[in-house]
């Protein structure tokens, strides 16, 4: 395989990769709004503060902890990752550390060799991202999902037993 292919290779994965951080970012989306919605219903359904006991103090911090933890993992994957060892001139974070004159003399020394090793390094770089994503994102699934069963008792609780003891 010669230079060129490798390069076409190695910067369509970067585009696929660079793809999978947006549709994660979209899916982070869904799950932030459950946990804003069960949260949000939750504050509205709740008795007045003066009428709850230990029971609905309990009930509540149960069916919150789990949206929570959630918001938490949404939080982390969708926190802007720009750290990187190299000084790259694909990077963003790389470019930026570079005056214009800088990145411009680099630009134009760039050869086809150190090109290819720029895009395998930042392949690298945003495999760990998107991998870090993941991570986050199937926690804050879990604890979505998790927090459901919780989050159902204390409506229930609300409704039944909020406003009369």
């Amino acid at each position: 395989m010669d230079e060129e292919e490798k390069i076409r290779i190695a910067e369509s994965n970067l585009d696929r990769l660079l793809d999978w951080i947006s549709r994660i970012d979209a899916k982070s989306a869904v799950v932030l709004g459950g946990n804003t919605a069960m949260l949000g219903v939750l504050a509205s359904l709740a008795p007045q503060p003066h009428l709850w006991k230990k029971q609905t103090v309990i009930f509540a911090l149960l069916s919150t902890l789990c949206p929570f933890a959630s918001l938490i993992c949404v939080y982390l994957a969708n926190y802007p990752q720009t750290k990187t060892k190299s000084s790259s001139l694909n990077f963003f974070g790389g470019i930026a550390r570079r005056t214009l004159a800088e990145y411009q003399k680099a630009f134009a020394n760039l050869s086809s060799p150190d090109y290819l090793n720029d895009l395998l390094e930042q392949i690298y770089r945003n495999s760990e991202i998107v991998i870090g994503k993941f991570r986050a994102l199937r926690w804050a699934y879990r604890a979505l999902l998790v927090g459901v069963i919780p989050w159902v008792l204390c409506l229930y609780y609300f409704r039944t037993f909020g406003d009369s003891r």
